[in-house]
């Protein structure tokens, strides 16, 4: 098919001179399958960095507006209470000198946050630390790109 062809029937297709009326939509009990009662949920799906644990369950460093938030799940992504007092993270950016942030539990417990925005463009190298009392180890580290 030569290039004249392909306009004159793109051209035909935008004045509606093509006859599309053959053409039925399908029903949405087509589209969608019944579900059985042997089908089981389908895991939650988390987005940001998530990041598997020794210990079981993951960890979700994420960008909620200009925020940095790291929420803990289980084993089946469910979320959890944090279980240290703090955690340090610190990005490496492409195009500017990193920065470090000491993230601390929410007032709920279900999530640790920085105080201060984190500065666009939100894509970076995370490094993460996670530690529980005044104790200078770290108990988990963790590293991943993010988005």
């Amino acid at each position: 098919m030569n290039w004249l062809t392909l306009v004159a029937l793109s051209a035909a297709g935008a004045s509606g001179a093509v006859e599309t009326s053959d053409v039925k939509p399908a029903s949405p009990a087509a589209i969608v399958a019944p579900a059985s009662a042997e089908q089981a949920p389908a895991a939650a799906e988390l987005d940001g960095l998530v990041m598997a644990r020794a210990s079981g369950g993951f960890l979700q460093l994420k960008m909620e507006g200009m925020q940095l938030v790291l929420r803990t799940y289980d084993a089946e992504k469910k979320p959890v209470k944090v279980d240290v007092d703090r955690a340090t993270v610190r990005l490496q950016f492409a195009s500017r000198s990193p920065e470090q942030f000491t993230l601390a539990p929410s007032a709920d417990g279900m999530s640790l946050t920085v105080g201060r925005p984190v500065r666009q463009p939100h894509v970076f190298r995370a490094y993460i630390g996670l530690f529980r009392g005044d104790g200078a180890e770290a108990l988990e580290s963790f590293q991943g790109a993010y988005p």
